[in-house]
């Protein structure tokens, strides 16, 4: 049995600062070391599974998307999040510690996006045809297929060979996204909801190759995944800032005190996007450090991966560090 404890053990740790979070990891203030991991669970993705937006909302946003039997799984979610010192909701959309989002629900999620992406008014559609909306749709499409292959995989006598081969094929789809929220944010122009589909749609592909060599038992090979996803996530995110993205914004001809008004107005919300990025930035750079943890007490992944998927108790748990 793996021994998750509730962070309301850690509360006040957090609180007076004895504690430290960092991504998805807990240290001891004054002497470094890691003292748990924290994680997901299914709860997580059942309470978010109605969320349609942005992932930089702050978490306030989610307290009305449940039915009343929900409520209290809500408020717990809420209040955990702010114990743990989460202001954007980022790190839960696209996964804190191992995703415990489910193919099934990885599913509902593309679909939405792409719905979104559908929607767009056609003044967005006019910056975003440099990114091939064809050519979107299409890879969308086949991480769906992948996704729903990986659901049904559970099916099989020996599912393994097919995660390991599914986890192969998102790999293509992974650089694919990568590339185009590389180039996307290079344009003169930048629109949340072209965005935000995008960095989904990439954070969805690594959560899935992952989840699927977990489940192949291959805890190795996702520890390598999760840190080359890091590695990506740190080259595309950490230049940004919130004056460049409020500039990428003003993309007409106006006066410069006219410029100043609107960045200023645009600042705030920009700097709101930016700390989502950096806490999914800091979410995926520690997650190699709970596989390797995984690795060094001999937990099976897919043990692992079916016991937070099953957890209908706690929206998050901590792993702790001994």
């Amino acid at each position: 049995m793996i021994p998750f404890e509730i962070p309301l053990k850690y509360a006040q740790g957090l609180i007076d600062g004895s504690l430290l979070r960092i991504g998805t990891l807990i240290k001891d203030q004054s002497t470094g070391r890691i003292v748990g991991h924290i994680q997901e669970t299914g709860l997580t993705s059942k309470l978010l599974e109605g969320f349609v937006g942005s992932p930089f909302s702050p978490i306030q946003a989610i307290s009305g998307i449940g039915a009343n039997f929900q409520l209290a799984h809500i408020t717990n979610l809420l209040n955990t999040m702010k114990i743990l010192q989460y202001a954007n909701i980022g790190v839960s959309v696209v996964g804190i510690g191992v995703s415990a989002v489910g193919f099934a629900m990885m599913n509902n999620k593309l679909n939405k996006m792409q719905d979104s992406l559908n929607k767009l008014s056609s003044e967005v559609i006019i910056g975003f045809s440099e990114l091939h909306s064809t050519l979107l749709r299409e890879h969308f499409s086949k991480v769906t297929g992948l996704v729903e292959q990986a659901e049904q995989a559970y099916q099989l006598s020996s599912p393994e060979r097919s995660w390991l081969k599914i986890s192969s094929s998102l790999a293509e789809e992974s650089s694919f996204f990568r590339g185009e929220l590389g180039h996307y944010l290079k344009l003169n122009s930048f629109s949340e909801d072209i965005f935000s589909p995008l960095l989904q749609s990439f954070m969805t592909c690594s959560t899935a190759r992952v989840e699927c060599l977990m489940l192949a038992s291959e805890i190795e090979s996702a520890k390598d995944v999760a840190a080359n996803h890091a590695k990506d996530c740190r080259y595309l995110f950490e230049p940004l800032t919130p004056s460049a993205l409020a500039n990428q914004t003003l993309n007409i001809e106006v006066s410069d005190s006219e410029i100043s008004h609107q960045l200023a107005q645009k600042n705030e919300h920009f700097s709101l996007i930016i700390n989502g990025l950096r806490d999914i930035t800091d979410a995926t750079s520690t997650k190699p450090i709970l596989l390797d943890y995984l690795i060094e007490k001999g937990i099976d992944g897919r043990e692992y991966i079916e016991t937070i998927n099953s957890n209908e108790n706690e929206p998050l748990l901590i792993l702790p560090v001994s």
